[in-house]
């Protein structure tokens, strides 16, 4: 078995998708070794661009506020204070994270930005981290 038409399963839909990953022989497939990462850098208040991903620490100021849309769905939001400015975080499906967020408790936000409305949407909401970058 050296050609990887030989793998069950493997036809010429397979064999165009490996070749775009430069996979052409079963030595290329067993020693191909994939890799993703991002690296996110705390973003200052001045390098907010709308729609971009950031990660910011702040300041809970408000109690957060979970909304239900149904059973298993819903939305949370509260006020961040990132120094300067409030802003508007709000995040799907972890309503479960009301109890452990306190009015005054240090935060990281990582999500995107919206500067029409002055919020992120957060992807991760984490108690406040001193990191200057690390990878996802």
């Amino acid at each position: 078995m050296k050609e990887l038409t030989d793998l069950k399963g493997v036809g010429l839909t397979t064999i165009k998708a490996l070749e775009e990953l430069k996979i052409y022989n079963i030595y290329d497939l067993i020693t191909y070794y994939p890799f993703r990462h991002n690296i996110i850098e705390k973003t200052k208040e001045s390098d907010f661009e709308d729609k971009k991903d950031i990660i910011v620490d702040g300041i809970c100021e408000t109690v957060p506020n979970v909304f239900f849309f149904s059973r298993n769905k819903n939305k949370m939001t509260f006020k961040l204070n990132i120094g300067k400015k409030l802003v508007t975080i709000s995040i799907f499906n972890r309503g479960f994270l009301k109890s452990k967020i306190k009015v005054g408790m240090g935060l990281t936000i990582i999500g995107k930005y919206d500067k029409k409305t002055n919020s992120i949407t957060a992807s991760d909401v984490l108690p406040y981290v001193f990191l200057s970058s690390f990878s996802v």
